[in-house]
Formats: structure tokens, sequence, C-alpha cells
């Protein structure tokens, strides 16, 4: 009976293990975003980056993170993106993983009003 009971206590905890495991992949902890993106990418990688920021603040969801401006990145009145209310961070960078993306031109334009 006392086996049973350990094993119980043990195939709960890996299926809670696996359940965070799985909503934590939804939201990532960095995203890369270019002007030359697609909304469908990953986001994961300077070959695979999202198009606007509000894509980049999508993909990182509640908890927050980085972007990476990867490219010429452009905040204007088509390109419009609501800084998401959230207690966590929101880091921007152009230096990633060793790369300088700034020595390569990527920038962070904004050519419209910006209320913080």
């Amino acid at each position: 009976m006392k086996l049973k009971r350990i094993f119980l206590l043990l195939f709960c905890a890996a299926l809670l293990f696996a359940a965070l495991s799985l909503s934590s992949a939804a939201e990532q902890k960095y995203v890369f975003v270019s002007d030359s993106g697609d909304p469908k990418n990953s986001g994961l990688s300077d070959a695979e980056p999202v198009k606007t920021l509000a894509q980049a603040f999508q993909k990182l969801g509640a908890d927050g993170g980085t972007v990476v401006v990867c490219g010429a990145t452009t905040l204007n009145s088509t390109a419009l993106a609501t800084f998401p209310k959230r207690d966590s961070l929101i880091t921007f960078t152009s230096t990633w993983d060793g790369v300088d993306y700034g020595a390569k031109g990527a920038r962070l334009s904004i050519q419209t009003s910006v209320f913080l």
C-alpha cells in the first residue's frame, strides 16, 4: 500500500512539472525584431525576426523579457505598439549573444508621439 502512495505522489509531481513546463514555453524570454521581419516568424533568431514591436510584446507575454533590435525597426503611426501594462521589465538591446547588430545598421526609429 505504501508503494502505491509513493508511485501516485511521483506521478502527480511529474504531471505538475509537465504542466508548468508547457505553460512557460508559451512565452519567450527574448524576441528579435526588424522591419524586414515577418509576423509569422518565431522571433527566436536574427534569421526569423518579427516585424513589429507589438508582435514582440505579444511573444514576450506578461513576464517581460528582451527585445533584440537586429535591423532597422520603425515605430510610426502605421506601426503603433502599445506598451503592455505589467510589473516586469522589457529591455531593448541591439547586442545579443556576442553580436552587435547596431554595428550592422540596426536601429530603433521612433517617428510618432510616444506616451510612456
